[in-house]
């Protein structure tokens, strides 16, 4: 059923970059939810937050995203020798750059307004993502050894995303809006709100499980906010932006309830429609669709001449067909193969081999007799000279 989210958000962002619909930003927000908790998931297993789990995760993590991206950028760069010339063709060169780079971000997001998203700018979250990689795994270290709690890291990181979004409001009152749209300190508390939900989900799943009404009442909110916030972009018109986070919290609501025990008529529906099998299939090769359908737009528009509104929906039909063709192949032909090469060579995970994976998540539902008196443990030299002056004293 996450899949049909990806399906949802995929279908908002090509729509609005076909011109023919607002929303492009809504569905990058569901992305960023949905990758905060998948990635999250991830690391807390046992022996992902030792450095030897951690460099399995960056190299499984370049194995699922690089392999199609670099696909793109090298039909961009023969399409910029064959078809462009001049000034437009260093700017692709420099797309092509910034995106394998991944930092498109910062090429694109400075100031108040960006330049032409071109062939390439879409990569801008990609860049926002594997940043967020680098730096979520230490936060997340740090935020476990400081807490005691699985409420107490789900407060943490909730905290760190309404940081995000206060920093998100300064930047709008100065009239920065490429900076609000495109960058990591700017468009991070999505991708945290996914976080917290990954930590609280194992310890409220099962008891949210007997609230069907109140699950039901919070996704059907949920729903009606995505659909308001996608027709009328109002996540760019709230004051101080906040319609982001908002979207990024329905978004969480709406995970919970798929993933939480569907046991009414409402929760039944929600996952009907969230399991229909075109969604599904369009959010399975959602990241192809992702990097491919602004390469193909843009080509349109400068080659073909499809400019004007109307041009624009009278070509959707035949746009959105090259581009699932040209989607699925490269999830067959190239993303497939690099997750095979991914699954058979880089485990997902390992034996633990350090102290921070052992720290249990719910830590705080044991008793207080199950905990050790002290919170630094005596060293077996210690325990043995303790033992050796305890036997002398005896004999003494």
């Amino acid at each position: 059923m996450l899949d049909g989210i990806r399906g949802v958000a995929i279908a908002l962002v090509v729509a609005f970059h076909a011109g023919i619909a607002p929303g492009g930003a809504i569905g990058v927000t569901i992305f960023f939810v949905l990758s905060g908790y998948l990635i999250t998931g991830i690391l807390i297993k046992p022996g992902i937050l030792s450095r030897a789990g951690l460099g399995r995760f960056s190299v499984r993590r370049l194995l699922r995203l690089f392999p199609a991206l670099a696909v793109v950028c090298a039909f961009c760069a023969v399409w910029g020798l064959v078809a462009v010339s001049g000034h437009a063709r260093h700017l692709l060169f420099v797309e092509i750059l910034t995106s394998l780079t991944y930092t498109q971000d910062f090429y694109l997001g400075h100031g108040r307004t960006t330049a032409d998203f071109g062939y390439l700018g879409q990569t801008w979250s990609l860049s926002v993502e594997q940043q967020f990689y680098l730096i979520w795994p230490l936060l997340l270290i740090g935020i476990i050894r400081l807490t005691r709690s699985w409420r107490g890291r789900v407060a943490a990181t909730l905290a760190c995303a309404l940081a995000i979004s206060g920093w998100r409001a300064y930047l709008a009152s100065r009239g920065l809006d490429a900076h609000v749209g495109l960058n990591i300190d700017a468009q991070g508390d999505a991708l945290l709100v996914g976080c917290a939900l990954a930590l609280a989900m194992p310890h409220i799943a099962a008891p949210l499980g007997g609230r069907q009404r109140l699950l039901d009442i919070a996704a059907v909110a949920a729903l009606v906010l995505i659909g308001a916030f996608g027709i009328v972009e109002l996540n760019i018109h709230t004051p101080g932006r906040i319609g982001y986070l908002i979207i990024a919290l329905s978004t969480a609501v709406l995970i919970l309830r798929l993933l939480t025990h569907a046991g009414s008529a409402t929760s039944r529906v929600i996952a009907r429609v969230f399991s229909w099998p075109p969604l599904v299939w369009l959010g399975v090769i959602s990241y192809s669709v992702y990097l491919w359908h602004p390469v193909i737009f843009k080509i349109a528009e400068d080659d073909v001449g499809v400019r004007s509104w109307p041009q624009k929906i009278a070509s959707a039909p035949l746009l959105g067909v090259v581009i699932l063709l040209v989607s699925w192949a490269s999830y067959q032909w190239v993303e497939r193969p690099f997750q095979r090469l991914r699954n058979q060579h880089v485990p997902d995970s390992g034996p633990s081999l350090s102290a921070v994976p052992e720290v249990a998540l719910d830590d705080d539902a044991a008793s207080s007799s199950q905990r050790p008196r002290s919170r630094r443990p005596q060293r077996p030299l210690r325990r043995r000279w303790r033992a050796i002056l305890g036997r002398r004293t005896s004999a003494s």
